[in-house]
C-alpha cells in the first residue's frame, strides 16, 4: 500500500471523531485558490482562472497600477448537518489571486468573460509610442 494512500486513511480516522469538522469551517488555502494561467503576446496578456462553483456575480476583478485583482467567493450550497457526512472535500469561502502585469494595459479595452466556470481575461497593451530616430546637434562650451 503507498505511503500515501495510508496516511490519507489515517486522517480521515482521526478526523471522522470531530463531527462539524467539514469545509463550512476551512477557508479556501493557496492550494484551493483558482488555478490560473497567464500568457503574453505581443498585442495583449490572457488569463485564464478556473472558478467551478463560483457564480458570475461573486467575482469582483480589478486593475490598480499594473496589477490585475481577482476576488470571489465560493459559496455553501447547503447547510451541513452534523450528521450523515462521511466525507467533504469541497471547499468553501473567499479567494483572492494578485498578479503583477509585465506591461502598461489599455485599461478602456479590457474584455473579460465567464463561461463554464472559467474566467477569461484580455489585457491588450498600451501601444508603444514609436522608437523615433533624431540626431541631436551638439553646442560648443565657448
Amino acid at each position: 500500500m503507498l505511503l500515501q494512500t495510508r496516511m490519507n486513511r489515517t486522517f480521515d480516522d482521526l478526523l471522522r471523531g470531530f463531527p462539524k469538522f467539514s469545509a463550512e469551517l476551512v477557508p479556501l488555502s493557496a492550494a484551493q485558490s483558482p488555478r490560473m494561467d497567464v500568457r503574453e503576446n505581443a498585442a495583449e496578456i490572457l488569463v485564464e482562472a478556473e472558478l467551478p462553483g463560483v457564480e458570475e456575480q461573486d467575482i469582483e476583478l480589478t486593475l490598480h497600477e499594473g496589477t490585475l485583482v481577482l476576488r470571489g467567493e465560493k459559496k455553501l450550497e447547503q447547510k451541513l448537518e452534523q450528521e450523515g457526512w462521511h466525507l467533504t472535500e469541497r471547499a468553501y469561502g473567499s479567494f483572492q489571486r494578485v498578479i503583477g502585469l509585465p506591461a502598461e494595459i489599455d485599461a478602456a479595452k479590457i474584455e473579460a468573460t465567464f463561461e463554464k466556470g472559467v474566467l477569461r481575461v484580455r489585457l491588450p497593451k498600451l501601444a508603444a509610442a514609436e522608437a523615433v530616430a533624431k540626431r541631436i546637434a551638439i553646442k560648443s562650451g565657448r
